[in-house]
């Protein structure tokens, strides 16, 4: 009777505890963003399938050769997934030896409700914008 009460707290505490462990899992994990112009590697269903150039970036896509766009679900520390029209699932790394972390990171992501990376492909807009502000920026500095 005690060993189902201990259990029944143990999995109280860590299911209130859940997002904090999942923050802090995400320390030790690499960080490497993808930004428009790096090269990515494309897996598909979990088969290599091209090296590719990021041309452009928005909210929900990656652009590669200029004209393929690529959907974006989800944007982590060193990688980021999407889903097509099919159903196809697709995983975009740097670096091709990153690749096996990928699961043990979506189990964790999946277990304990970790948000996106916001700097992990940053849609082009933010890029202009931030470049307006600082000229803006410039131009009151000089006034």
């Amino acid at each position: 009777m005690y060993i189902l009460i201990g259990l029944t707290l143990f999995f109280l505490a860590l299911l209130l505890m859940s997002e904090y462990i999942g923050r802090n899992f995400w320390r030790f994990a690499p960080k490497e963003h993808l930004k428009q112009g790096e090269k990515i590697h494309v897996y598909i269903n979990g088969k290599y399938d091209r090296h590719a150039t990021i041309t452009s970036v928005s909210d929900d896509s990656v652009s590669i050769y200029g004209a393929v766009a690529l959907p974006v679900d989800y944007r982590g520390s060193f990688y980021a997934i999407g889903k097509d029209s099919v159903g196809a699932k697709l995983v975009y790394v740097k670096y091709r030896r990153r690749y096996r972390f990928v699961k043990l990171c979506e189990l964790f992501r999946k277990g304990f409700c970790v948000e996106d990376d916001e700097e992990q492909l940053m849609p082009d807009s933010h890029s202009s914008e931030n470049d307006e502000t600082k000229d803006e920026t410039e131009v009151e500095n000089e006034m």
